[in-house]
């Protein structure tokens, strides 16, 4: 009875390392506390799993068909253990799992190749313990290599953002497993050297190549993240030139507003001297829609905004379009005002393009209208922006435009910038020849 006891602790030991592959996986993702509740319920999973192993193994005998029924569906309880620790990520539990299964399937033939050559004709129960013995040896010989490799699995399986890549990733290799399960799946203690060799260098050429490929495409998103983010950088800087010439212009602004006050009044007092009211009438009436027109509307306390909406909403009434708008926002704001003023801009503008090219192709029905809502309720800020349009919505993977039009595609990839950052999201639609952005963020200093 012992005996059996060792073997089957021998087996248990084979599960638990299938369940620390996995679990090297998802450790980054796991709290302290998961991770002590997860082991906990391991371990007693598995002092479950031993007496019943030695009963299996008393009942039918140290066999290949016991033996081989207890490797293949002994780690499902462990899996369904993990899967409730872990919920909601099926396709890197499947991912993940099938790339543990292929590495045991390599330890499993290894043991396999050893057995065949020192100790081929031995008695089956013997063979059979000194194969789970091998198992364990060869694991301990690839600690390093497993360590590594199952730590880098999921960081670069992330980086498939398609839903159909993310999916041909994760079933391949599982595929590429039940098509050897099914070769081993019987009763045959012994087979021929070429189906040693194919089980041993198949498995070990595609889990190499494999992981090959998954490093090889984490090098390629990275490259492209970082070229992503020194356009973000560029565009990021032309928001700073851009804010600072809003402001440098403000204040040019008001200078010639004030010259322009001075000069006013001295023509005010000679016309009032020599009596010609009715000039000085006019001359009021002229200036009023100077400073009219100049004028930057305090919208909110944030003079860059103020002058971003300013700017747009007046070269759309200038055009003959019908503006609201609706802007609340508070002193003390979490958004940095110049991001947000860039933000405004890029936004206004499409806006206003995409009317005025309705106009232009005579597709609008009417004057063609732009409407603004901008607002602070709670912790988050409400961006909403309506224009007419009836060229076709063209919507990317993430929901946000795409257009061949040069330069909105860096407007695009600035909005992204601003969400990511402020934890937002943005929803794009289109009826009845109008288009409705929604959009809502996170108010916070970043």
């Amino acid at each position: 009875m012992f005996a059996l006891l060792t073997f089957s602790l021998s087996i248990c030991c084979i599960q638990l390392i299938g369940a620390w592959l996995r679990f090297l996986s998802f450790k980054q993702d796991m709290s302290p506390e998961q991770i002590r509740s997860y082991w906990r319920k391991v371990l007693c999973l598995s002092l479950l799993a031993l007496p019943l192993y030695a009963c299996i193994f008393h009942s039918r005998g140290v066999a290949v068909q016991p033996y081989k029924a207890v490797l293949m569906l002994g780690w499902i309880p462990y899996q369904l253990l993990f899967l409730w620790t872990v919920r909601g990520r099926y396709l890197e539990h499947l991912f993940v799992w099938s790339m543990s299964a292929l590495w045991s399937f390599i330890c499993h033939n290894w043991s396999n190749i050893v057995l065949a050559i020192f100790f081929y004709g031995q008695a089956e129960d013997m063979v059979l313990k000194l194969h789970a013995f091998l198992y364990l040896i060869w694991f301990l010989l690839l600690f390093p290599i497993a360590r590594v490799c199952f730590t880098e699995l999921l960081p670069a399986f992330s980086l498939f953002q398609s839903k159909l890549v993310r999916a041909y990733t994760a079933i391949l290799p599982t595929v590429m497993l039940l098509g050897f399960v099914v070769l081993i799946a019987d009763s045959t203690l012994w087979h021929s050297w070429e189906e040693r060799l194919a089980r041993l260098l198949l498995p070990v050429a595609f889990f190499i190549s494999y992981h090959l490929l998954l490093k090889s495409s984490r090098r390629i998103y990275e490259q492209r993240r970082l070229e992503q983010k020194a356009a973000i950088m560029a565009r990021e800087v032309a928001y700073l030139e851009e804010g600072k010439k809003l402001v440098e212009g403000s204040r040019a602004q008001a200078q010639a507003q004030q010259e322009s006050l001075f000069s006013m009044y001295g023509e005010l007092e000679e016309f009032i001297k020599a009596g010609e009211i009715e000039k000085a009438r006019q001359l009021i009436a002229a200036q009023d829609m100077k400073l009219s027109a100049a004028s930057i509307t305090p919208y909110t306390d944030y003079p860059i905004i103020n002058a971003a909406i300013s700017i747009y909403l007046r070269k759309a009434e200038e055009k003959g379009l019908s503006v609201k708008q609706k802007v609340n926002l508070p002193k003390g704001m979490g958004t940095d005002e110049q991001e947000l003023a860039v933000l405004l801009s890029n936004l206004l503008e499409n806006a206003l393009l995409a009317v005025m090219r309705d106009k232009e192709t005579g597709a609008a029905a009417g004057p063609g209208s732009i409407s603004l809502i901008l607002q602070h309720i709670g912790e988050q800020c409400v961006l909403e922006i309506v224009n007419t349009s009836v060229a076709p919505l063209h919507l990317g993977k993430d929901g946000l435009p795409v257009t061949s039009r040069q330069g909105h595609g860096l407007g695009m990839l600035s909005l992204r910038n601003f969400l990511k950052r402020y934890d937002g999201y943005a929803d794009f639609t289109q009826e009845q020849g109008q288009v409705t952005l929604s959009m809502y963020w996170e108010d916070k200093k970043c």
